[in-house]
């Protein structure tokens, strides 16, 4: 994650803003303990570190070998668990993927702004807006999708292909290039120093501007640190660590232009993880329906007779 200059840069400044010789500054998900050690470079009195992983141990060995220990301590675990001997000014995380939209982001920095924040503390990141676009995409459909339409060996591998056109897929340009095939449009804004659920809904219309062959629905966000940095993977800029995430249609449409997508979006936190739901409908400009597709990561799991009977038996 810090091989990201451009990500690292624009925390580094984040944190150059608020922090002071006063400051208490607090780093979820610290990991190795990049963003603490920045924190201390710029003048931090106390730095508290939490990271449920075994990474936290070469964040002591770094901190100790660069003179911090003395102001850095290293709680580990999972923040929701964790005690702190009192309350941080400033907020600091990236638990971010694809998107946002992990299992451990939101509901982290909800409980840490409750319990961790002094009352006019700074949360770094600020703001994540999310977008989308329909997109062409052949390289990824024949790499995620086509071996299980093949039917090699003459074999029928329908269970395979709804399970895989009912997954996420990576969205950066190692599968081959992607097009928009229509302008990219906001479905959710996550407001950290607000936010109070972990789930996001959103839905929108917009005509395609070329003539192409809609592979799927691209998924990317937009991150506001604080004001005026910014970090964006969306596609066409410089590819970040976070990558992005392409919603597969059940199958390709060919799409004219002036054609009209109507896309839901949902994703729900459910037993520790998110369901994404993504409903597509696509129609000539008079109305006249081309394609409908009604899609869950739901059905991109593979769940045996015998694990749902022992979780039903819990």
């Amino acid at each position: 994650m810090f091989a990201d200059d451009a990500r690292m840069r624009a925390y580094e400044e984040a944190l150059r803003r608020v922090v002071t010789p006063r400051s208490t500054v607090l780093d979820i998900g610290a990991g190795t303990g990049m963003f603490s050690f920045i924190a201390c470079r710029l003048g931090a009195a106390r730095v508290w570190g939490i990271e449920p992983s075994e990474a936290i141990q070469v964040a002591r060995d770094i901190a100790a070998a660069n003179g911090f220990g003395d102001r850095i301590r290293f709680f580990h675990g999972e923040s929701a668990r964790v005690e702190l001997p009192g309350r941080a000014d400033v907020i600091v995380s990236d638990l971010r993927g694809a998107l946002p939209l992990l299992p451990y982001n939101i509901p982290s920095i909800i409980d840490a702004r409750r319990r961790f924040l002094t009352p006019g503390g700074v949360l770094i990141g600020k703001r994540d807006t999310l977008w989308a676009a329909p997109v062409e995409a052949p390289g990824h459909h024949a790499r995620f999708i086509g071996p299980w339409e093949s039917r090699p060996f003459g074999l029928d591998l329908g269970a395979g292909l709804k399970m895989v056109t009912n997954s996420g897929h990576p969205g950066t340009s190692a599968a081959g290039p992607i097009r928009p095939l229509a302008d990219s449009q906001c479905w959710g804004t996550i407001d950290y120093p607000a936010v109070e659920t972990p789930d996001m809904k959103g839905e929108f219309e917009v005509a395609a501007r070329v003539r192409g062959t809609a592979h799927g629905i691209l998924l990317w966000f937009d991150a506001e640190l604080a004001d005026g940095i910014t970090l964006s993977n969306a596609p066409g800029k410089p590819e970040l660590v976070w990558g992005r995430n392409l919603l597969p249609l059940s199958s390709p449409v060919e799409v004219e232009a002036g054609d009209v997508f109507c896309v839901t979006l949902e994703a729900r936190l459910v037993g520790g993880e998110y369901v994404f739901g993504w409903n597509t409908r696509v129609t000539s400009p008079d109305g006249s329906p081309k394609a409908s597709f009604r899609q869950s990561t739901f059905h991109g799991k593979a769940i045996t007779l015998e694990t749902l009977r022992r979780a039903a038996e819990k």
